[in-house]
């Protein structure tokens, strides 16, 4: 998601007019630095929750939200194919 991040950010703001001359690399290391510790501290927080979650929760029930996280996901896959196809004929 972090290299996703990137691409967005950076195709948002277009080419970047003054990178030749050195003006804008301050600007840019500070955005990619910027989007490094967003990206770090919503893993260590997601990841944290989920490992104290994960004692409080039975298999069963873990199970039980796999399998509609997987039909959810599923879904949105047959949509996409769904669009992808309505948008080549």
């Amino acid at each position: 998601m972090t290299i996703l991040s990137f691409v967005g950010i950076f195709a948002a703001l277009g080419p970047l007019s003054g990178a030749r001359e050195g003006a804008m690399w301050p600007a840019v290391a500070l955005m990619v630095a910027g989007v490094f510790i967003g990206s770090a501290t919503w893993w260590l927080c997601l990841s944290g929750t989920t490992a104290a979650l994960r004692t409080r929760m039975s298999f069963a029930f873990m199970h039980g939200l796999s399998r509609v996280s997987a039909a959810v996901v599923a879904v949105f896959g047959v949509i996409q194919v769904v669009a992808g196809v309505r948008a080549v004929i």
